[in-house]
């Protein structure tokens, strides 16, 4: 219903012009709507299940509506707020549960697993050092950025007690890398370290028999079995049979994990290899666009939120495409930021940073 109300709203008020999204992502769009439309579907299902791609769409009219219609430092601390509240009754119930130790930390709503719940409260910890590193008006107070390291450091609890090993490092690399891109206005530096951040992330799990050794008796979750190896052989063998249309959206592995724990990997499994170069093209363009971004508390969210994005689709996110989920918030909602964003310049010629006021 969101969606919908925001799509009408956009097109009645005639002083909102619709951003061009580019013919990346218009083409990406027609042509993931093509393939759920096609067999093989992974299961004997008949109908299509193009509500996905729906769902994409109604998320774009959702983001530039409120965009047009809301402070976007606004947003960010509603973000943080919400996510604040999460965490914290998160932790409560887990230690008074007094399962410390032995599970680990699960929220509650869609967030409820581990892993993607680590990947909501890594977006509001990113939206919690956007509005504290580019301070305007109200949030400028010191109540504010009090509470605004509060937030942070119970995020931070939390992320450890999920015992989400991909998200962590993705996050450590998102907040690492993202000042250099905030620095040098390049527009190949978003998209170097974006991709560099699903390599990083990947990479672990290659890596992980040699990262058990180093740290396992220091960091006991590190030696949890992830399986992803094993999955991701039987993954590019499937890839090998399918390689253009792929083996269907629905498709999952009778073992466990029952899904590649990549979304690239998992893209070019469900739908095929040209889907997936389809969508990387759009993850580089919105990346690339971030570079244009006038403000720049908007553009360190959206730049950390997208490295942190491909950094959590390198272990944990299999298909980018399924139902209205988490990943709309640390993915789409970024994703479509870029796009809609107030531009400071159209030429991709580099600029001096915004200063905050």
């Amino acid at each position: 219903m969101a969606f919908a109300t925001s799509w009408v709203a956009i097109t009645r008020d005639s002083h909102i012009k619709i951003p061009s999204v580019g013919v990346v992502a218009l083409i990406f769009v027609g042509a993931i709507s093509l393939r759920m439309l096609l067999p093989p579907y992974g299961t004997d299902r008949i109908a299509p299940d193009v509500t996905r791609t729906l769902l994409i769409v109604g998320v774009f009219g959702l983001v530039f509506f409120v965009y047009e219609r809301m402070d976007f430092q606004r947003s960010l601390l509603v973000i943080v707020a919400m996510g604040l509240a999460c965490a914290f009754i998160s932790m409560l119930v887990y230690f008074a549960q007094e399962n410390f130790g032995d599970g680990r930390l699960a929220f509650f709503g869609r967030s409820s697993h581990p892993i993607m719940g680590a990947g909501a409260i890594a977006l509001a910890t990113l939206a919690a050092l956007s509005v504290a590193s580019y301070p305007t008006g109200a949030s400028r107070s010191h109540v504010v950025t009090a509470g605004l390291g509060v937030a942070i450091v119970v995020f931070v609890a939390s992320l450890v007690l999920t015992g989400s090993r991909g998200p962590a490092i993705a996050l450590v690399f998102a907040i690492a890398t993202t000042p250099i891109v905030m620095v040098s206005r390049s527009p190949l530096m978003p998209v170097i370290f974006g991709f560099g951040a699903w390599a990083v992330v990947t990479s672990s799990v290659l890596l992980e028999p040699y990262i058990h050794g180093a740290v396992c008796q220091t960091i006991p979750s590190a030696c949890r079995e992830s399986a992803r190896q094993e999955i991701w052989h039987l993954a590019g063998q499937m890839v090998a049979q399918n390689p253009m249309w792929g083996s269907g959206y629905a498709f999952r592995f009778p073992v466990w994990p029952h899904h590649a724990h990549n979304a690239y990997f998992g893209m070019a499994l469900n739908y095929g290899v040209p889907l997936v170069l389809l969508f990387i093209g759009l993850m580089a363009t919105a990346l690339w666009r971030t570079a244009q971004m006038k403000h720049s508390a908007q553009r360190f969210f959206v730049v950390s939120s997208l490295i942190f994005a491909n950094g959590f689709m390198g272990s944990d996110l299999n298909d980018p495409m399924r139902f209205l989920g988490t990943h709309h918030l640390f993915l789409w909602f970024p994703l479509c930021l870029a796009l809609v964003s107030e531009k400071g310049a159209s030429d991709g010629r580099t600029f001096q940073p915004v200063a905050a006021t």
